[in-house]
């Protein structure tokens, strides 16, 4: 009998999973590598047939994107939506945006459900090559699995595609036919599930390998643009300002053209066996990854309600409760079954230190503030301890206060404080606490 097949509850399938774990001998989970991947375009293995069946009959479509900043642009997330609305006009095509900017795959695991599935989408696209570098493969490997479990789990006729974009770090290898080593881990759960890719970043740098591509520049002028046009060794196009976000005009649009070149394959291809989810790839896979209020753990000091200035409109959508501490000793308690835990909070330039002690352990200090921290600006971020042992935990998270070094930190990217009274504040900002398993007090 298989791990989903002990029960059918959320919390028992995480004791189920659990009690696999331990009848597992330690050679059976090594530590996983990605192998060297070659990059390929299109990899359709058993391609989107509900997707297409559905534009095909010219019903209601709905297509979640779930991603980072690349996604969250102005780019190729609205454009391919668009394009699908043209060339299935007998269909009635939305979308759910699902982006957030600056999180990679970890987190996505965990907000899935909130920001996607909850809308029932026909479609998912996932779109994490770019932010989960630092990330390691096997983190990837499970948050990605996670997500797909996830999906699979609600409904196994939402059919799902992993999108590959790239920075400037990523272009060398792709230059050399070498996919990143995101992607490469990406593929090995598509390839484990049938499910397709299409990486987008392969005829990037075949341009930018004959000279028709320039990765990273200033904007060019809007009357050079001309969006129909190939780019040409004497005419090359620009791809970014940063060597990470595409210009729309540009980029984008290389991006918008390979998922083009893909939809003949992707529609074409055979639909593999019915998604029944058996064992899984990792059974450390973030499948029960859990989005938890503040409100349901135990709190001591003066927590409250807060309303972050500035607060995004990806804020507003993924995080919408957020709850302050102010003083140095307020703290939160829990306790769970499982093997990851972290917070989903905001960082701000009034962002102060806090203390996590799982355990028992000597306590990690750390803190929500970062280089991008500047006067009056409110971003999401989450912070994930290392994986845990399977099974139980205890966890504190302290408020320890103001830290002297954050203009040192805004330095880094060139910034500097100024005299705003919130870089004197110390506070901490949290609106979920995130497990992989079941809160158990």
């Amino acid at each position: 009998m298989t791990v989903n097949g002990l029960a059918r509850s959320r919390g028992w399938q995480w004791i189920a999973c659990f009690a696999a774990l331990l009848l597992v001998t330690p050679s059976v989970l090594p530590a996983q590598q990605a192998p060297e991947t070659r990059a390929v375009e299109t990899m359709p293995r058993n391609g989107l047939p509900n997707f297409f069946a559905k534009l095909r009959d010219g019903k209601d479509v709905r297509i979640a994107y779930l991603g980072g900043s690349i996604t969250a642009a102005d780019g190729w997330r609205a454009s391919s939506l668009k394009w699908f609305a043209d060339h299935y006009p007998k269909a009635h095509l939305s979308e759910v945006d699902a982006s957030l900017s600056g999180t990679g795959s970890v987190l996505g695991a965990f907000r899935v459900d909130h920001d996607a599935l909850r809308f029932h989408p026909d479609l998912l696209f996932v779109e994490f090559a770019v932010n989960d570098h630092g990330t390691s493969v096997d983190q990837i490997k499970e948050a990605m699995e996670g997500i797909v479990r996830k999906t699979w789990r609600q409904d196994p006729h939402t059919d799902i595609c992993f999108i590959y974009t790239l920075n400037k770090e990523d272009l060398p290898k792709l230059e050399d036919g070498t996919a990143s080593y995101t992607s490469a881990a990406m593929e090995q759960v598509a390839s484990f599930y049938g499910i397709p890719s299409i990486n987008l970043g392969v005829s990037v740098a075949a341009l930018a390998k004959t000279g028709k591509l320039i990765f990273q520049g200033p904007p060019p002028p809007a009357s050079t643009v001309n969006a129909a046009s190939e780019p040409t060794s004497s005419h090359p196009m620009i791809f970014s300002s940063d060597g990470t976000h595409p210009y729309t005009d540009t980029g984008h649009v290389l991006y918008l053209r390979a998922i083009a070149r893909s939809v003949p394959l992707l529609e074409s291809a055979p639909a593999g066996a019915p998604r029944f989810l058996t064992t899984p790839l990792d059974l450390l896979n973030l499948e029960h990854a859990t989005v938890l209020p503040v409100e349901s753990v135990h709190r001591e000091g003066d927590w409250k309600p807060a309303s972050p200035e500035d607060s995004s409109e990806q804020m507003q959508r993924s995080l919408p409760a957020v709850w302050v501490a102010e003083k140095p000793g307020d703290a939160l308690f829990f306790s769970f079954d499982g093997t990851l835990c972290g917070l989903f909070g905001v960082k701000g330039p009034d962002a102060g230190q806090f203390s996590v002690t799982i355990d028992g352990a000597g306590p990690i200090v750390t803190t929500l503030f970062d280089p991008y921290s500047t006067a009056g600006r409110y971003r999401i971020r989450p912070w994930f301890s290392a994986t845990l042992p399977p099974g139980h935990h205890k966890v504190s998270i302290q408020l320890i206060g103001k830290f002297a070094d954050k203009e040192a930190v805004l330095k880094r990217l060139n910034q500097s404080t100024t005299s705003s009274p919130e870089f004197d504040r110390a506070v901490l900002y949290i609106g979920n606490v995130l497990i992989n398993g079941v809160l158990t007090h």
